[in-house]
């Protein structure tokens, strides 16, 4: 079980636990699309990172994830670790699983739309590019052929 922290410079945005890989859990919590925990809450404008905070036994994790809670006091966590709010609101939690559905899906298709603008514009610009360099080496290489036939020199022997 790794523990870990969202990090924007010095500031705690939210301590969370998990069995994957941090990179994976980083996306996730980038890309809202299943993203259930409170990080949804934090600005975009928050270029934050994922830092690993302890590796600890899965019987441990809930326990370790409190202590670092309360150590830290993130900002945007909006429950203690091992509080069951499902449990105990069901019809609150119901309600707000359906309104944060609503309110994310459309920001994570916004993400990936705007992630794969990013990447045509910087594939254009490399095919621009190459396209360039063959231009400018046919150019060259019509200027060198121009420059044979007017100076009189062939590739023929004469006769």
């Amino acid at each position: 079980m790794r523990i870990y922290a969202l990090m924007w410079g010095a500031l705690v945005l939210y301590v969370g636990k998990t069995i994957r890989p941090l990179n994976k859990r980083a996306i996730e919590h980038r890309c809202l699309k299943k993203n259930g925990t409170s990080s949804r809450y934090i600005p975009d404008y928050m270029e934050w990172e994922i830092k690993l905070l302890e590796e600890c036994p899965d019987d441990q994790g809930t326990t370790r994830e409190q202590f670092w809670y309360d150590t830290l006091m993130p900002l945007y966590n909006y429950q203690r670790p091992g509080q069951d709010w499902e449990a105990e609101h069901p019809e609150y939690y119901r309600a707000y699983k359906r309104d944060w559905r609503i309110r994310n899906i459309e920001k994570c298709r916004e993400y990936n739309r705007v992630n794969r603008r990013e990447y045509r514009e910087a594939k254009r610009e490399q095919i621009n590019a190459q396209r360039r360099e063959r231009y400018a080496a046919k150019k060259a290489a019509s200027k060198q052929n121009a420059l044979v036939v007017f100076s009189g020199q062939s590739d023929r022997e004469p006769q």
